[in-house]
């Protein structure tokens, strides 16, 4: 581009021609495209956030199908559905203790349409454990809303022990007199209900003998046959056979006694007071999921849960409902992996 000097003598600049005129007017055209480009894109963004749902959403369960947080799961997406106007579709995603299931939600979109229903195996134990994990739940999920907190129960077989422990300090005096001649089931490795027993043993100065199963139906199903001795397990599942007198309720790992199976003590009452064990359920999407769409799902999680069906049930189940924010579900976490975390390390725990 040339210049010429004007009157006062200043520098002004020609308007270009020919091919230089032609560049220009290309650029230009080219950065007003670009604007334009953006500006829809963040409209169609805003607009499709504003407008979601508008298909079937899916909730991916990283256990077997049948067992309680399944159970569970699908209850709350009944009511889920009801909320949002969409079907939710429970998505069995079993494997590698919950793992596999969590890496299919956090590879996918997040658009709110794919979420995650899990435990705090996956969550809050793995991560400490395990060798090679293919994500970071504090890095790549969104923590949505917790569901339930389920304590866990101290269920022992009639026949343990030749049939005489009736309490848990009569169980860790026998435990003490005969190492490793106790068993006990669990859903898996590195569960809570395994994480509880491995507490248990740690404060008791004991040693019990790990079975593990692929999920909590058959590892009930063993103890119920007498084919193991106990089992950490949630209240939800123990209070049946507890009242029925097919197991022994022994302790339950809260800081009150459950209405469900009011006759089994807390773990102060019984003499062992940091025997505080719960499991729990939660919803959690990618991390990129649009805040406002988190929000929305954190709202409609905490209505389908305060819904009087769904509660009255799991109320009289012994399961807790504590609506919370998504911060502090991720606060939550964070207090959980804390604890679990050293639990499962001065245990040798391996992530499978």
């Amino acid at each position: 581009m040339q210049s010429l000097m004007g009157r006062n003598g200043r520098r002004r600049a020609m308007l270009p021609s020919g091919l230089g005129l032609l560049a220009v007017l290309g650029l230009l055209t080219t950065q007003a495209a670009l604007v334009h480009a953006q500006t829809g894109s963040t409209q169609t963004g805003n607009a499709q956030t504003s407008a979601w749902p508008l298909k079937p959403l899916r909730i991916v369960a990283p256990f077997p199908p049948g067992g309680p947080a399944d159970v569970q799961g699908r209850a709350i997406g009944q009511k889920l559905s009801q909320q949002l106007g969409q079907p939710v579709i429970i998505d069995n995603r079993a494997g590698a203790g919950g793992v596999i299931g969590t890496e299919t939600v956090v590879k996918a979109s997040p658009d709110g349409y794919t979420l995650l229903f899990t435990t705090a195996g996956a969550l809050a134990v793995a991560p400490a454990i395990a060798e090679n994990m293919p994500y970071d739940p504090a890095r790549d999920l969104l923590p949505v809303a917790r569901a339930l907190i389920m304590p866990e129960v101290l269920a022992l077989h009639p026949s343990a022990g030749g049939g005489g422990l009736r309490s848990l300090q009569a169980l860790i005096a026998y435990a003490r007199a005969n190492p490793r001649k106790l068993n006990y089931s669990t859903p898996g490795n590195a569960t809570v209900p395994h994480l509880a027993a491995e507490l248990f043993a740690q404060l008791a100065g004991i040693e019990l003998v790990h079975v593990p199963y692929r999920g909590t139906g058959p590892a009930m199903q063993d103890l119920l046959a007498g084919h193991v001795q106990m089992m950490f397990v949630d209240v939800t599942v123990a209070q049946g056979p507890i009242r029925s007198g097919r197991l022994l309720g022994v302790v339950v790992g809260s800081p009150t006694r459950i209405g469900s199976v009011s006759e089994v003590p807390t773990s102060a009452e019984a003499g062992l007071p940091g025997l505080l064990v719960s499991n729990w359920t939660g919803l959690l999407a990618p991390a990129a999921t649009p805040r406002e769409l988190v929000l929305r799902l954190n709202q409609a999680m905490n209505r389908a849960l305060q819904d009087a069906d769904l509660n009255k049930r799991f109320v009289s189940e012994g399961a807790q409902i504590i609506p919370t924010t998504p911060e502090e579900f991720a606060q939550f976490i964070r207090a959980e992996a804390a604890k679990w975390g050293p639990v499962a390390k001065k245990a040798g725990m391996k992530w499978e």
